[in-house]
């Protein structure tokens, strides 16, 4: 019987220099989120020195632990980084390897992603300036499954797993390869005994998410709305997305309530993202109620998977 799944695009390699320090401390025109990407400055992940213990190098000649991608795109937290590295390294069902995208000029930040990169097991994208949440998870997701790893778990940066790491998590990843996404649970903010949904925060989107839905909505800058977008688009094909009972700890919405500035504006790009997540949905059961438009985006064409409608505003905005 023929094959008609679509076949996403990957990219096949990475730029071959190293990462430079920061400059200092300055914030991006606007203007610069529409120039084309600099050569991202990260060396190729299989020529790094990787250091297994002999228990690992066995398990992986043996195929029993799987490579897991972790993306998070990072801002301002440069004490949660090492943490969300850290415990994500105690897993032994899986191997990690990190997506670590910087979204401002934080020296502290960057200095703590440099460490973690020392690791061998991470590649560093300084950026230095908020591109956009959905475009960089975009990017991890995209890179990620490009190299070849068994499942790409993006994360917020403010995200610590408890003992066993993601184990969890992958174990119901292995066991339910027809799961769209696999959500886990566990503390949020101060609340030490309760337990509450994750979500979006911190989840695996499996390939074949990717196959049927595709990519996150770029159009939703510099962050809000494009998770609910996308479990949208999930609902509407009718996918499966369980939630693991797991001890993480999301320290909730940290990277806006520590910077003043970015505070004061995320009312401004949360109510513009409502605006256009209503003007995509609002009555309709296709995107803008265009049928030239179903509820996959396209990799190739995720930086303007909307012809006509796609959004004009990001002036009103300044991260």
């Amino acid at each position: 019987m023929e094959d008609n799944r679509r076949v996403f695009p990957l990219r096949k390699s990475k730029p071959e220099s190293k990462a430079r320090p920061l400059p200092e401390l300055l914030m991006p025109k606007l203007e610069e989120k529409v120039k084309p990407l600099p050569e991202l400055l990260v060396p190729k992940l299989e020529e790094k020195a990787r250091v297994f213990t002999p228990r690992q190098t066995e398990a992986l000649l043996r195929g029993k632990r799987k490579r897991l991608a972790i993306v998070t795109a990072c801002y301002n937290l440069p004490e949660w980084l090492p943490r969300l590295c850290q415990s994500l390294r105690a897993g032994s069902l899986y191997i990690p390897e990190f997506y670590i995208y910087l979204h401002s000029r934080n020296n502290a930040l960057y200095e703590a992603a440099l460490k973690e990169e020392a690791h061998g097991d991470a590649y560093l994208f300084p950026h230095g300036f908020n591109r956009g949440l959905a475009k960089s998870w975009n990017d991890g997701i995209l890179e990620a499954y490009s190299d070849g790893v068994d499942f790409v778990l993006v994360t917020n940066d403010d995200i610590e797993f408890g003992e066993g790491g993601a184990d969890r998590m992958v174990r119901e990843a292995i066991e339910g390869r027809d799961n769209f996404a696999i959500f886990t649970s566990g503390r949020a903010g101060r609340n030490k005994e309760g337990r509450a949904a994750h979500n979006w925060s911190c989840f695996i989107l499996m390939p074949i998410a990717l196959e049927k839905v595709g990519c996150f909505d770029e159009n939703f800058f510099p962050a809000l709305y494009e998770d609910l977008d996308y479990f949208r688009r999930m609902n509407n094909l009718h996918l499966n997305v369980p939630t693991v009972q797991d001890n993480v700890w999301h320290g909730g919405s940290l990277t806006s309530s520590t910077d003043f500035r970015l505070g004061l504006k995320r009312r401004t790009f949360e109510e513009l993202n409502r605006r256009y997540y209503l003007r995509k949905w609002k009555g309709f059961n296709c995107p803008f109620g265009d049928k030239r438009f179903d509820f996959y985006i396209d990799p190739l064409q995720r930086a303007n998977p909307y012809p006509g409608y796609n959004r004009k505003d990001y002036d009103d905005i300044c991260t």
